[in-house]
């Protein structure tokens, strides 16, 4: 399964990563559904590691290309942080997004 690699620390803008309880990653401009919906809880221990890997299997079937755009909503003590982000590298397998 490929993974999206994402640095989180710099998008949070100073909110510490222990306070945020989830992450959504999505398509902007008309993405069919979440890539990717991730909760600490779920997650447990492995929501800490930094930075974060995540398996995205609609990769498999839409990869996308360096450029493509993203969106990341952290959700932190209630509110909702939206940062885009952009895919930077790719190998086919591995796509780093910051």
């Amino acid at each position: 399964m490929p993974l999206l690699v994402i640095y989180r620390n710099p998008l949070l803008d100073g909110v510490p990563l222990e306070k945020v309880s989830a992450l959504t990653v999505t398509k902007p401009m008309g993405g069919t559904g979440d890539l990717l919906s991730v909760d600490r809880t779920a997650a447990g221990e492995f929501f800490d590691a930094e930075p974060g890997a995540y398996g995205i299997p609609r990769f498999v079937i839409e990869p996308p290309a360096i450029g493509t755009a993203l969106m990341v909503d952290f959700t932190a003590e209630g509110m909702v942080k939206s940062k885009r982000i952009n895919v930077v590298q790719s190998t086919g397998t591995y796509y780093l997004a910051q």
